[in-house]
């Protein structure tokens, strides 16, 4: 059994790779001071794993935690992937590979080996990604924006006449205008990243031959894809499906 860890920007999610396939376990938002004794609780009583296996875009000072909890539970080192040139037939972009964020690149490989490409994934967590693949498995590149809540704060930061809650108004994909400052607020940002995706999907779909798979996944995702139109697939777990693709090339 492996253990296998993704460690974003604001929570850790963790799987175990067996050989009956993927068991997904949980999450914990590294936010939460005490966010290492809910893991420890979580994983003490799970089986020695032979190999604990992360990717990682959190600071240094959670993988350092994690790194301490992982080695004080079973004596074992974590081993950190990077974005490499090529893996399991998709081909990287960048011109240096690992600076391209192996979160990202996890999802891109479980959607290609999962489809056969063309294929784009839409990452929807504190920052917003938007990365392709063609047919052949070439890495079309990628954009970046800010997320949800990022935009949000941006607005409370910046501005002395709008202060902005956290809840999110209800509201079908239809358009609507908000009638106070939080749901104008909700409303404006919510349309601009759906535009931001629809926009980008459809000129993908332009230019690629072949259908083109539209997979949806990060924090946000569930509330944005009640948003977008059909063809969205929403996999809330892709990047722990390539993490576990990536750990078996591994070994």
């Amino acid at each position: 059994m492996k253990l296998l860890l993704d460690m974003g920007n604001t929570r850790i999610k963790w799987a175990c790779s067996t050989d009956e396939g993927l068991m997904v376990g949980g999450r914990e938002d590294h936010a939460n001071t005490d966010f290492i004794d809910r893991l420890e609780l979580a994983w003490k009583e799970r089986e020695l794993p032979e190999q604990v296996i992360a990717t990682s875009v959190a600071n240094e000072g959670i993988g350092r935690q994690i790194r301490a909890l992982v080695s004080r539970l079973w004596g074992l080192d974590i081993e950190f992937l990077s974005s490499p040139a090529e893996s399991l037939g998709v081909r990287n972009s960048y011109a240096n590979p690992a600076a391209l964020g192996i979160d990202r690149w996890a999802a891109l490989v479980a959607v290609y080996c999962q489809s056969g490409g063309p294929a784009c994934v839409i990452d929807c967590g504190t920052a917003i990604t938007l990365d392709a693949v063609d047919a052949e498995g070439q890495h079309m590149g990628g954009l970046i924006m800010p997320g949800l809540h990022l935009m949000r704060g941006a607005l409370n930061r910046q501005t002395h006449a709008i202060e902005v809650g956290d809840a999110s108004p209800n509201a079908g994909r239809d358009f609507r205008l908000g009638t106070d400052t939080d749901s104008g607020v909700h409303f404006g940002i919510l349309y601009a990243v759906r535009g931001f995706i629809e926009q980008n999907v459809a000129e993908l779909s332009a230019s690629l031959e072949g259908n083109l798979g539209c997979y949806i996944t990060g924090g946000d995702a569930e509330l944005l894809i009640a948003h977008l139109g059909p063809g969205y697939n929403h996999e809330p777990d892709l990047v722990l499906k390539g993490l576990a693709l990536l750990a078996e090339v591994q070994g």
